[in-house]
Parts: C-alpha cells; structure tokens; sequence
C-alpha cells in the first residue's frame, strides 16, 4: 500500500526542485550550486518526510540491511563495479577534499533516497506489490528530470542516460525492497553506485568556475 499524501508531496517537490537546481546553478558556480540544490532535496524534503512519516526508530529499522537474495544480490552489485571500472580505466585526479565530499554526497543521497522512495512511500506492515513499487519507480525516475534544469552540468550519456539510469537501478533496488523487507540492502547499493556515478560527475565538472 503506498502513502498517498507522500506520493503527493514527492510529485509537488519535482517542479518545486527543478527550479531550485536552475537557480542554483545559475547563480553560483554549476558544481557548488548543484550540490547546494542536493543538500537542498535531502535536508528540506527526504529527511524531514521520512522522520515525519516513519519515526527515527522505524526509519532506522527500516536502513537496517537484510538479504535479499542471489538476484537481488548480483543485480545491485553489478552496477557500481562496472561504472567503477570504467572511471578507473580513465582516472582525473581530484583533491581529496573534493572527493571525500563527493563521496559524503554519496552516502547521504544514496540512504537518505531509499529511506524515503523505497521505506516512508509505503505502508511499512506490508510488503508492498509490483504495481505499488512501479508506481514509485516512475515518480522516482520522473524526479531526475528536475536535476536536467541545472545548468552548466554535463553528465555522461546525457538526459536519457540520467533518467533511464534512475530507472532501471530504481528497479533493482525495489526488487530488493520487496525480497529483504526493507530498504538498507538497497541503500547499500545505492551508495555504493551514487559513490561511481558522483566521482565521475565531479571530474567531468571540475574544476567549477566562479
């Protein structure tokens, strides 16, 4: 069972982020503003949702990682050891500041993206069904289109790439939403994935003028 008044609040915050990403990256240097809009999403709509919602102990139990099979398992392993390899074939060095901001950027949006899209959403007695977390999934795929009104940002792949990417890992980790009964598994894996694609979004992008 999805959380109706959540669903609603996720599709009000997509218009509501696009033109907080093309503000930000218009008025400030494109990296420095992208990452400002993120803190932006995390600290002003993910969090306080899922705290509201679910409670710091249930969202806590809820990050809690369970095994969610061999598929689920390989499927969300796959991702970041290929995007992995393919940054460590064409390595650009960062400072170390910079890359261990990048990677807090990365446990902070990969946990705090499950709690919300794959925990507070649904009703947390049940284990949701395929069409509740397809429901879910296009909300969360649809929300990257509000990060393309950034400016000055190149992503590899581009817009398709972006949102379809979205897409299908979406897909993963609701498969192991649905087979450990909780989201943790899968913000490992998203972690673990948003750890690839943000280094390799930070050294397409920087250094960021202004």
């Amino acid at each position: 069972m999805i959380r109706r008044k959540a669903m609603l609040a996720a599709l009000a915050m997509i218009p509501v982020m696009a033109v907080v990403f093309r503000y930000m990256t218009t008025h400030f240097s494109p990296l420095n503003g992208y990452f400002a809009a993120f803190s932006i999403y995390w600290l002003g709509f993910l969090l306080p949702a899922s705290l509201m919602i679910l409670g710091p102990a249930q969202a806590l139990k809820m990050l809690r990682p369970r095994w969610p099979g061999w598929p689920g398992f390989l499927m969300t392993a796959g991702p970041p050891l290929a995007v992995g390899a393919m940054i460590a074939t064409h390595p650009v060095p960062l400072p170390l500041a910079i890359l261990a901001i990048t990677l807090l950027a990365a446990l902070v949006n990969g946990t705090l993206e499950e709690l919300f899209w794959r925990g507070a959403l649904f009703d947390t007695n049940k284990t949701p069904d395929w069409p509740v977390l397809l429901a879910a999934l296009l909300v969360f795929a649809l929300w990257h289109v509000a990060i393309l009104a950034s400016r000055g940002i190149a992503y590899t792949g581009g817009p398709v790439a972006l949102v379809g990417g979205a897409f299908a890992l979406g897909a993963i980790w609701s498969l192991t939403r649905r087979t450990s009964g909780t989201a943790g598994f899968g913000a490992v894996g998203h972690v673990l994935t948003n750890a690839v694609a943000f280094t390799q979004l930070v050294q397409q992008n920087y250094p960021a003028p202004g």
